[in-house]
């Protein structure tokens, strides 16, 4: 009991701490990538822990565990020790020492043209149409490849899983185009800046992209992330742009995030086994949703044996940039994790998060450089989107898309569902390519 009230103190010690310093960087700040990133790091590996040990000693179970086959022991583990503490104090540390390592240097920009046929165009509104024109494509082909919409819808769950891919009786080359959909979002992110009375540039940037984003993920995308972040992207967008932090709008939408899912579980029946759950049940498969990073770092301190060294950077190229059948998948971190989570690979995908991947590729030490780097990334990120709001405050859309962004890399530790996805690549593209620095 020693032990365990040890690790309560010290992790509520970690939560209280982390939260003044959110506030201060609220107040600072307002949105940024950092906030929203330490808000999940705050979620997922001080509150999450706290939950872990406290449902066990009311319970006499481990909520947030039963979800996942191979695990037996809930009733008896934690999934806390001194071990993940540690970890977890020191990504802290080094993070906040990553953001703090770049001071904001104040400057302006320009948009980037380029000339086509003696018409000067800019660059975003040439990556916007690109984007759009790639998604549409890849609507097409994606149902193509399925046969029919009918067969889509079908196979959808499948398809999340990653199930489909060992149905060998079906086709499986569509599923690469799928990774391209999603860049619909960017031309309408991109709509505030463009002239918005311009016929095409209302029918390019918010009529097309709209449809296909709607389409896309009520019939081709089994996820409640894509929507919820999509609306959470125009929240905080508007509240980038009148410099707020909170408003109406982001509280329903937050309650709504919070209390649906487990509502929706206890009154629907689920569609495997037509029962009805209880509410506890239901409430014990939502703490599942955040659990599995502090469960996979738990795993991966005490199981794991070979160190990884940030080959991910690499094989997940494979699989979000180019065909995931040109690389061993094997040698990635996600395969290790998945079995310590199911008993098998493959079936279905279980990310490690951002601290236990860290652990995977090199122990503590790969934490501390998982914490540090990530800390100094955001940092760059959110200097230059500070600089690109002195220039006109229509980019918040694109600075909210960036942050929320952020959140998949936090929760998944895989660097190929945030640096290698589509949109992001087109993100970094824009910001690059698409402006340069006013003359003062």
């Amino acid at each position: 009991m020693i032990v365990t009230n040890f690790l309560l103190v010290s992790y509520s010690i970690i939560l209280l701490f982390s939260t003044i310093y959110l506030i201060y960087l609220i107040n600072f700040y307002k949105w940024s990538i950092q906030v929203y990133a330490l808000i999940w790091l705050i979620i997922f590996y001080a509150a999450v822990p706290l939950i872990l040990i406290t449902t066990n000693l009311i319970y006499g179970f481990t909520f947030g565990i039963k979800m996942y086959p191979s695990i037996k022991n809930y009733h008896i583990e934690y999934f806390v020790n001194f071990k993940t503490l540690l970890a977890t104090t020191l990504f802290f540390l080094f993070f906040i020492i990553g953001t703090n390592m770049k001071r904001i240097k104040l400057s302006e920009f320009d948009t980037v043209q380029v000339r086509i046929k003696n018409t000067k165009i800019t660059v975003i509104n040439l990556i916007g149409f690109v984007c759009i024109l790639i998604s549409i494509i890849s609507v097409v082909i994606y149902i193509y490849g399925f046969g029919s919409i009918e067969e889509v819808i079908k196979y959808k769950k499948e398809v999340r899983s990653g199930a489909y891919l060992n149905l060998s009786s079906l086709p499986t080359w569509q599923l690469f185009f799928k990774r391209f959909i999603t860049l619909a979002l960017i031309p309408l992110l991109l709509f505030p800046i463009v002239n918005r009375k311009n016929l095409f540039n209302i029918l390019l940037f918010l009529f097309l992209p709209l449809t296909t984003i709607i389409f896309s993920y009520t019939v081709i995308f089994e996820s409640r992330q894509l929507i919820i972040d999509f609306f959470l992207i125009m929240i905080i967008g508007s509240l980038i742009y009148k410099d707020k932090f909170i408003s109406s709008k982001l509280v329903i939408v937050m309650i709504i995030t919070a209390l649906l899912i487990p509502l929706l579980e206890m009154l629907f029946n689920d569609i495997h086994t037509n029962n009805t759950i209880s509410f506890r049940q239901s409430i014990d498969n939502f703490i599942g949703e955040f659990s599995f990073g502090q469960i996979s770092l738990f795993n991966a301190i005490n199981n794991n044996g070979n160190w990884y060294y940030f080959k991910d950077f690499w094989y997940e190229i494979f699989g979000h940039l180019l065909p995931s059948s040109l690389v061993d998948q094997t040698k990635t971190i996600v395969y290790q994790n998945t079995y310590f989570f199911t008993g098998y690979h493959r079936r279905s995908i279980v990310p490690p998060g951002i601290i236990a991947s860290g652990y995977y590729n090199l122990g503590y030490l790969g934490v501390v450089i998982t914490g540090y780097f990530l800390g100094l990334f955001i940092k760059v990120m959110d200097v230059f989107f500070t600089n690109l709001l002195r220039t006109s405050r229509y980019y918040s859309l694109l600075y909210a898309f960036a942050i929320i962004t952020i959140f998949s890399y936090i929760r998944t530790g895989r660097p190929g569902m945030y640096f290698y996805s589509t949109s992001m690549i087109f993100l970094f593209f824009i910001l690059l390519a698409g402006f340069k620095k006013a003359k003062m």
